[in-house]
């Protein structure tokens, strides 16, 4: 059996030239997921929702995943996902965690088209600054496919909360109809894609009959939806998007997460979503929605350098930040004390959130000891700033280094500034791919 993953984008031929170094995704018909940091996903020929129709405006909380690398809309669309809150939205975890390598996408690489039914007109990007996966998603099985991406700003729209273990025996049952919506393609073999939000309905399949679909690799996390003749189905480039049902007083609630399927809308097998009524995925969403009542916290900052130096020295300063109530959104460093150097410093991501940066220079050549000054500013989602300032004592290379130690002591050869300063620069390189690892 051969399964397809769901996310992907339809491509114009220029970004298909842009992206021709980057490694092709497999097969359609293998498991969907993939993810924006390999952007191997962004170069599947995406076929999504199959037997859809326009969905119109009528439908704010749903919003589109875009590649902030990429200007127009529709070619940077890959994902889908549901505003749950207004700084909140809700996806799959395989539409942001590399399928190869588990890393989750850096928050700046990523935003959020709200607002708009059309990837061609309206609507407005919305900044992502942090990117969450749910801690047991697997992106083997696509069990626990979930993700939570928190937004820089909160958006004035509707948003459309999840399905609570207790509704979902009355507003989730077998034979329910429900509503999945995306945007793409209409045909299920072939490109005819759309840049108008799509809506199909389907009804929500028994969990026996959906584990007898796949031969028993749904889980109790899964559902799943659609009719056993095929025909109506989520695709590829809706991955992320919600299956909604009617909350019984004129509204809707979120009861799944479009997540895996094999091939697109045929007979026999239906799609597979992420059942987001289970009652520890609750708690996990709760959580972090919380933190928005909190009291803005301010951000807490941390460096680790050197007391002193000898001269000529590459020296590197490394500074963390973490928010408790939300997320750091920039980070900074300036030189406030001594001879000016020229500081390099690159932002630190882990875990998909910017959690601080480094800074790399060389120490001066100085006669006597001098000391240079340094402060680390970070800023958190509240616009809450905090900042740490820190010495560096530069000593003078004979009281630092007896000569007698050679190479680098005074009667040894010196290496050129320009060439301690690569030296410091890949040494950072290498830190950082360790700490991701």
């Amino acid at each position: 059996m051969s399964l397809a993953r769901r996310n992907g984008a339809v491509l114009g031929c220029a970004l298909l030239l842009l992206l021709a170094a980057a490694p092709l995704a497999a097969d359609e018909e293998q498991r969907w997921p993939s993810t924006l940091a390999g952007l191997a996903m962004m170069a599947e020929a995406a076929p999504r929702i199959i037997g859809g129709v326009p969905a119109g405006e009528g439908w704010p909380s749903v919003v589109g995943l875009l590649d902030s690398r990429i200007t127009s809309n529709y070619a940077a669309q890959f994902c889908a996902g549901n505003l749950i809150a207004a700084r909140w939205v809700l996806t799959a975890a395989h539409c942001v965690v590399d399928a190869d390598t588990g890393t989750v996408t850096i928050p700046e690489r990523l935003q959020v088209l709200a607002g708009t039914a059309s990837l061609s007109a309206g609507g407005r990007r919305v900044r992502v600054v942090e990117v969450i996966r749910y801690p047991d998603y697997d992106r083997t099985t696509f069990d626990n496919d979930l993700a939570l991406l928190r937004l820089a700003e909160p958006l004035a729209l509707v948003p459309v909360r999840p399905l609570t273990a207790d509704e979902e025996e009355a507003l989730a049952a077998p034979g329910t109809l429900a509503t999945v919506l995306g945007w793409g393609n209409t045909v299920v073999e072939g490109s005819a894609p759309s840049s108008e939000l799509l809506r199909a309905e389907v009804p929500i399949v028994d969990s026996e009959g959906c584990k007898r679909s796949y031969q028993g690799s749904v889980t109790d996390n899964m559902l799943c939806a659609g009719y056993p003749e095929g025909g109506v189905d989520a695709c590829q480039g809706d991955s992320g998007g919600p299956l909604l049902v009617p909350d019984g007083a004129g509204g809707w609630v979120q009861v799944g997460i479009v997540s895996f399927g094999t091939a697109c809308a045929v007979p026999g097998y239906y799609g597979v979503y992420t059942r987001v009524s289970r009652a520890a995925y609750g708690e996990w969403i709760e959580g972090y929605l919380a933190q928005d009542q909190n009291p803005n916290l301010v951000p807490v900052v941390a460096v680790d350098s050197p007391d002193t130096v000898p001269a000529g020295d590459v020296v590197t300063l490394g500074m963390r930040a973490r928010d408790d109530d939300g997320a750091i959104v920039e980070v900074s460093v300036e030189q406030i004390a001594g001879p000016a150097v020229a500081l390099r410093s690159v932002r630190d991501y882990q875990d998909g959130a910017l959690r601080g940066m480094t800074a790399v220079f060389v120490a001066p050549d100085v006669s006597e000891a001098i000391t240079l000054g340094f402060r680390f500013s970070a800023r958190d989602d509240d616009g809450v700033d905090a900042s740490v300032e820190v010495d560096v004592v530069v000593l003078p290379r004979a009281a630092a280094e007896p000569a007698s130690n050679g190479g680098r002591g005074g009667g040894g050869a010196w290496m050129p500034t320009w060439l301690w300063l690569l030296a410091g620069l890949g040494a950072v390189a290498k830190l950082r791919r360790k700490r991701r690892s």
